[in-house]
């Protein structure tokens, strides 16, 4: 074992500390970590770390349990992670190479000090966006947004108000099509986040005079990983119908940050009203990262769903279908 003592700055000083060792087969690094600290280790992308082969890293805590562990990065096979310090102790990083091989090296860049803005969570966030869908037939078009406010009171408390999709579509076949809004409640553990709760959704409303159907919600919400990971997060919303249930509405969202700006693909679907696929990104400004501004490009479609199950006369279902541009805001203060 190498013993390296790395001693950081208090949470609120910048960092400032960083080491270069060598990234070994079997190699194992002990450094002591105050709580709150992040700690950051690569062999790739950071200045002095450099990759031959297939290099691995693992973060093994005072209990002896693994906290942390990287194969790939950087597109690459070289390694890195980020990691804020929840118990005080002595930590130590292990390096090695991917599988049973021993063909590997290069130098493992090591920095302590408060976390970054990539790494934070915020207490609260909040994001909405719209996007202007442009109809194939005729003189069609139809608005798509979503809404979100996500709350950490205590941690590791998680309290999530959303709403997503709510579209509203126009020309000849105008009216809100769909949508609903949800209150969830659940746990953040940092990379992991569950949550569940009840809902108001609106389904198949058209502004011409027709009565809309309000219909209670159950909503299941699931993240993998922090803001600043790739992650996966999806919705769950069911509708009872008498005796029977309809799965009526998913959505799904999957981010890769990189460095200041986050590359994301969204998806969204009904039984009734929105349909959603995009890709965009999110550019966060200034040096605190606090302020993002979206970009999305895709598709969407408005469905009106006639209204025969709701005891009146069926009326022509049509979509309104068609590439959407739209932008958006993220608050993470």
């Amino acid at each position: 074992m190498v013993a390296l003592l790395l001693v950081a700055p208090d949470a609120e000083a910048q960092r400032a500390e960083r080491r270069v060792v060598p990234h070994v087969p079997g190699g194992e690094v002990a450094i002591e970590l105050g709580e709150g600290e992040e700690l950051h280790a690569a062999t790739c992308g950071v200045a002095g770390a450099t990759f031959s082969g297939d290099t691995t890293l693992a973060l093994i805590a005072p209990d002896g349990s693994r906290v942390a562990f990287n194969d790939d990065a950087c597109f690459s096979l070289g390694s890195a992670f980020r990691f804020v310090v929840r118990r005080s102790g002595r930590y130590v990083v292990q390096t090695e190479c991917y599988g049973s091989s021993q063909d590997c090296g290069g130098t493992l860049a090591l920095e302590v000090g408060p976390p970054s803005p990539e790494t934070r969570i915020p207490p609260v966030r909040i994001a909405a966006s719209a996007r202007g869908v442009l109809g194939l037939e005729g003189e069609q078009g139809a608005l798509v947004g979503d809404l979100l406010v996500e709350a950490r009171p205590l941690a590791p408390l998680l309290v999530r108000l959303g709403g997503s999709p709510l579209g509203i579509g126009g020309g000849d076949r105008g009216g809100l099509a769909g949508g609903s809004l949800s209150l969830v409640v659940g746990f953040d553990e940092g990379l992991v986040a569950v949550a569940a709760g009840a809902g108001i959704s609106v389904l198949a409303t058209r502004l011409d005079g027709q009565r809309a159907q309000e219909t209670p919600a159950f909503v299941t919400f699931a993240r993998i990983g922090r803001l600043h990971l790739f992650h996966f997060e999806a919705q769950l919303a069911v509708w009872a119908f008498g005796d029977t249930l309809e799965v009526l509405s998913f959505h799904a969202l999957a981010r890769l940050p990189l460095g200041p700006v986050e590359l994301f693909a969204r998806g969204a679907g009904g039984h009734d009203g929105i349909a959603l696929g995009e890709l965009g990104t999110v550019v966060w400004l200034g040096r605190e990262r606090t302020i993002g501004v979206s970009v999305h490009v895709g598709g969407a479609g408005v469905f009106h769903q006639p209204l025969c199950r709701f005891d009146v006369p069926c009326r022509d279902a049509r979509w309104i279908v068609g590439p959407a541009l739209g932008v958006g805001i993220e608050l993470r203060p």
